[in-house]
C-alpha cells in the first residue's frame, strides 16, 4: 500500500521544482527564487504533512506505514527542493554571461543616475 504515496510524493517534488525553476528563469537570482517562492511551496508542504501525519493515530497498521512514508517523503522532497535544486540554479545563475542576467543587474546604473537628479548643461549657441 506504501506505493500509493509514490505518485504524490513525485507531483509534489515536480511542483516545488516546476514554481522555483519558474519564478528563476523569469530572471530572478535563486535567492530571490526561494524567497518568493519558497514560502508557499513549504506552507503547502507542511499542510500535507500535517494531513499525512494524522494517520500515525490510526490504529491499521498499512494506515500508519503509509503516514510515516508520506510524511518523510514529503520532507524529503522539501529539503532536495531547498538544497539541491537551489544550488543547482545558483550554478546555472552563476555561469549566465553578465547582459542576460534579469532586469535587477541591468537597471542599477540606469536607476542611479535618475535618482541623482543631475540636468545634463544646455547647450549654448554661440
Amino acid at each position: 500500500m506504501n506505493l500509493v504515496i509514490l505518485p504524490i510524493l513525485l507531483g509534489f517534488g515536480v511542483s516545488h521544482g516546476l514554481y522555483l525553476l519558474h519564478r528563476f528563469l523569469e530572471g530572478t537570482s535563486p535567492v530571490v527564487a526561494l524567497r518568493s517562492v519558497g514560502a508557499a511551496v513549504a506552507s503547502s508542504t507542511l499542510t500535507a504533512i500535517a494531513g499525512f501525519g494524522s494517520l500515525f493515530f490510526a490504529q491499521h497498521a498499512g494506515l500508519k506505514s503509509i503516514g510515516y512514508v508520506a510524511c518523510l517523503g514529503l520532507a524529503t522532497t522539501l529539503v532536495v527542493s531547498f538544497t539541491v535544486l537551489a544550488t543547482v540554479l545558483q550554478l546555472i545563475h552563476d555561469a549566465r554571461p553578465k547582459h542576460l542576467l534579469g532586469d535587477e543587474d541591468a537597471a542599477a546604473p540606469a536607476t542611479a543616475a535618475a535618482e541623482s537628479n543631475e540636468v545634463p548643461p544646455k547647450a549654448t549657441g554661440s
